[in-house]
């Protein structure tokens, strides 16, 4: 039996029409209202639809069964096919309030929709009979608006007391009620329709409703009027905007019937109800959405982009997510991944461990700890774990996440670094000097065999302060050294320190302070080499070599002995003359005072020069321990001079001196300096012997060289050095003399070593040879600043 038939057959005072609300449900709802309203079933929402459409006689109320996939779809559908009515909606007890949440923000939905829940359907035949009354009321109070404008149509002089009473109708109608022509002009409106235009009814009356309405609005509004005066067209429902004078703005619901006047025409009655709420809730619930959406979009952009790994587990750890990253680290696709259990990805060597942490799991957070993995690609990998397991209000596992930070390099460099501490340790534990390593609070961080042996330490001793460890004493004396240090000065020293707290031996520090990467000081490193040993080999060297500098002094002495007695023979052989005279003036009374006191002037100046010639000659043959003083370099050459001219007048030779006058101290010993001169003065007149004696010429310059030497240069005009005497010039016991041992350049090598200097030897560009050395000049008076003790 169709809808409209069961209706006048029945005289039923409404409808109910039931869409899938089941066997049981429908036996109690049909028991529990038999003779209050009529049933009517529909099998499927596509049935349910084609009834509202093409039946005229709408159900007064709708219940929905909980089998029916989206029940709020189905609503919308329904309200947007014109009918009115109460919806119940059937549904299980813990989804009714998010039900109900959703019905509240869902659009054209209306307020008299209401979620039921399945198992308290004692109430609900109740519940359905008011609502169909509740309906019937609400389609009769709008029949009798409709009936009411119909009358006014059909009679254009309609009695006083008629239109009195729909006017006060329609005043106390909850809903805004206006008629306009096709041109939107409103023609009439009630109170409740005033209230939502903001405007009285003579401030309304012969006004544009579009003055109402913002701009964005005028052409929907014109396509609502269209859609009135064209009955072929559906119709459905507007939400416009309403702004008053005073700038509040109200969202109305219009829905347009059309509507013909006394004269013909044609118009429309626009049914307005305020959805103002309504329509910033769904508002709200839109911004909600996309600021959920948008909070999801970026929260996946920050997992998916996220340097760790993430994977999410259920109740069994299988694998129910994970990110991009962790996808690219174990080097396996999400579909390999999700749904396998998450130990078996585990390596074989890790897998007991994990085990028991799984079965340990108490609270959500756990500590991180580090695990081995098998790749997809079968390497190993090694992450960082930090889980989080997560229970219900039950305390019940529900799952896990976990956080997988790749470790593999950072293990791979870690144990590179250990190996190379390892041999770090090998190379200075073999090698025989003392390696320490303190911070800026002095306390030892590291040190090697050498160093522990010395001072008796052990491992247990790291971390202790170095006075602690090396003794008051020795900390006392390296205490400056390491203040200087950590100041950010290199310090280079040599000194004296107590060895395992016996007597001190002679050792040479480096300190070298440790910056970091704003250039501070974070410590030192000190290298001690133990330097005993070789400044006792270093004295007796220094000691045969003033041996071997005495025997060579002694024999240029030897060979020059034919030269020196000729020069002593001169101021003697005057005293003899000049006291034979004065004897005979004094004998023969002829002398005046004057004369024998310019006599005996003379004598005394004779004897004083040969004094002089003896003490040089015993000065320079002398053994003596070298001594180094600053010394005038350019009065040590016209010393030496003074000596050689002995044999350089014997041979005629001529000695030019080219010396600097603002030549430095020189740190030297004077008399082995003095030696290398003779030496090299003694050669140079050698080299020039076969030239005839006006040709001979030797030159002795000074000059000083790169501000912290002096050099000195001997040059002759003799026979120059071969090409074949140079590379052996210097070795000891060569030579090109008959007589000669070999040894006076060597000798003078030594020495000139021994002062932290260099000799050297050229042939000139036109003749002869030039022996030239270098010698430092002397430190500025004051106290020492390499610390040595």
């Amino acid at each position: 039996m169709g809808l409209e038939n069961r209706q006048r057959g029945a005289q039923a005072p409404g409808v109910a029409l039931l869409l899938q609300v089941g066997d049981e449900a429908e036996a109690l709802i049909s028991s529990a209202v038999a003779g209050r309203i009529l049933l009517s079933r529909a099998g499927a929402p596509n049935e349910l639809f084609e009834v509202l459409e093409a039946s005229s006689a709408k159900p007064h109320a709708l219940v929905i069964g909980s089998g029916v996939d989206e029940p709020v779809r189905v609503v919308q559908r329904a309200r947007s096919s014109g009918a009115d009515m109460p919806v119940l909606i059937l549904t299980e007890r813990e989804r009714r309030e998010q039900l109900a949440q959703t019905l509240r923000f869902a659009p054209f939905i209306g307020h008299d929709v209401t979620p039921w829940a399945r198992d308290d359907l004692g109430q609900l035949p109740d519940v359905l009979v008011r609502s169909v009354e509740r309906a019937l009321k609400r389609r009769h109070f709008k029949g009798s608006i409709a009936e009411a404008q119909r009358h006014l149509g059909r009679i254009p002089n309609g009695t006083p007391q008629v239109t009195h009473f729909v006017e006060r109708l329609l005043d106390r109608a909850p809903i805004g009620v206006l008629n306009v022509d096709v041109h939107g002009m409103i023609l009439s409106l009630n109170r409740y329709a005033c209230q939502v235009l903001a405007a009285s009814e003579r401030d309304a009356l012969g006004t544009a409703l579009t003055q109402f309405l913002p701009e964005t609005d005028h052409i929907r509004f014109r396509n609502l009027i269209a859609r009135c005066v064209a009955p072929m067209r559906k119709r459905m429902p507007e939400i416009l905007e309403i702004r008053s004078e005073a700038g509040a703005r109200r969202h109305v619901e219009v829905i347009a019937s059309s509507l013909v006047d006394r004269t013909g025409q044609l118009g429309a009655t626009l049914i307005l109800q305020d959805v103002t709420d309504r329509v910033s809730a769904e508002r709200k619930r839109q911004a909600a959405e996309s600021a959920l959406r948008a909070s999801e979009r970026r929260y996946r952009e920050l997992v998916e982009t996220m340097n760790e790994g993430l994977a999410m587990t259920d109740a069994d750890y299988r694998i129910t997510f994970v990110n991009r990253t962790f996808c690219q680290m174990f080097a396996l696709d999400a579909g390999e991944v999700l749904g396998r259990p998450l130990l078996e990805l585990v390596h074989p060597q890790d897998k007991d461990m994990m085990r028991e942490r799984i079965a340990a799991r108490s609270s959500c957070a756990s500590p991180s700890f580090e695990t081995a993995w098998t790749g997809g690609d079968g390497r190993i990998l090694y992450t960082l774990t930090s889980p989080r397991h997560f229970f219900d209000e039950q305390g019940t596992f529900t799952g896990c996440l976990g956080v997988f930070t790749d470790i593999t390099e950072r293990r791979r460099v870690a144990e590179e670094l250990r190996q190379s501490e390892a041999q770090l340790r090998l190379v200075t534990d073999a090698i025989p000097v003392l390696i320490v390593y303190l911070d800026r609070a002095q306390r030892l961080r590291f040190f090697n065999r050498a160093f522990a042996e010395w001072y008796g330490l052990k491992d247990s001793s790291k971390g202790a302060m170095l006075g602690d460890a090396i003794g008051r004493a020795t900390y006392d004396k390296v205490q400056p050294l390491i203040d200087a240090a950590l100041e950010g000065e290199p310090i280079e020293c040599e000194l004296a320190i107590g060895f395992r707290g016996q007597v001190s031996r002679d050792v040479r520090c480096s300190l070298i302070p440790d910056l970091d990467h704003e250039a501070r000081v974070r410590g030192i490193v000190a290298v001690i080499t133990d330097i005993t040993e070789r400044k006792r080999i270093e004295q007796w060297e220094r000691q045969h070599l003033l041996e071997l500098s005495h025997v060579s002094r002694v024999t240029t002495i030897g060979q020059m002995s034919s030269q020196i007695a000729h020069e002593l023979s001169q101021p003697l052989t005057a005293i003899n003359g000049l006291s034979t005279a004065l004897v005979k003036l004094l004998e023969s009374d002829a002398a005046s005072r004057d004369e024998v006191g310019e006599t005996l002037r003379e004598i005394s100046g004779q004897a004083k020069r040969a004094r002089e010639i003896v003490i040089r000659l015993r000065d320079f043959v002398r053994r003596s321990e070298i001594r180094y003083i600053a010394i005038d370099m350019n009065e040590t050459i016209r010393t030496v001079v003074r000596l050689a001219n002995i044999e350089a007048r014997h041979q005629g030779i001529r000695v030019e001196l080219a010396l600097s006058g603002d030549l430095p101290e020189v740190s030297a010993d004077r008399v082995l300096i003095e030696q290398v001169l003779l030496n090299l003065v003694r050669n140079a007149v050698d080299a020039m012997e076969a030239l005839p004696g006006d040709a001979r010429h030797l030159r002795i310059a000074s000059e000083v060289s790169d501000g912290t030497r002096v050099r000195v240069s001997v040059t002759d005009n003799g026979t120059g050095l071969t090409d074949e005497l140079i590379p052996n010039l210097f070795e000891p016991f060569f030579t090109t003399k008959d007589d000669g041992m070999g040894m006076g350049l060597a000798i003078t090598r030594s020495i000139i070593q021994a002062h932290d200097g260099v000799l050297e030897a050229h042939n000139n560009p036109d003749a002869g040879a030039t022996f030239r050395f270098t010698l430092p000049t002397a430190p500025a008076p004051g106290p020492s600043a390499n610390g040595d003790g």
